[in-house]
């Protein structure tokens, strides 16, 4: 699913930055949600095994917090990179794509991180 949500990521900022037809963008964006749907109910399945039976609720409650924590973090972060970008002079397609690639990098850093948890 990660890899899924990289590639659309990338293909997306590169549609935006062009100017496609909303179609193209409509479609890419579907992809994107066959990427990210499934990998949520992964990570926390492979948070509790990596802990084993006994800390399931552990595993859990921090897959929660960390997800809470890094929704924030990741709204923060996308949101000042698009100020910045536009307050640079970048158009907005141009700003916006920037955003879709630096959530690309966020999510194949993630993916190779759970890749690398104990199975």
């Amino acid at each position: 699913g990660g890899a899924i949500a990289v590639v659309a990521y990338v293909i997306l900022g590169f549609l935006i930055a062009q100017k496609a037809p909303l179609e193209w963008v409509m479609t890419c964006t579907f992809v994107l949600g066959l990427g990210l749907g499934p990998s949520a109910s992964l990570y926390a399945l492979s948070a509790q095994n990596a802990l084993g039976e006994g800390q399931a609720g552990v595993a859990s409650g921090a897959n929660n917090l960390f997800r809470s924590v890094g929704t924030t973090l990741g709204t923060a972060l996308l949101g000042t990179l698009l100020t910045v970008g536009l307050q640079s002079g970048q158009t907005y397609p141009a700003a916006i794509a920037i955003v879709f690639y630096a959530c690309a990098a966020i999510t194949l850093v993630g993916t190779a991180l759970t890749l690398r948890m104990a199975k």
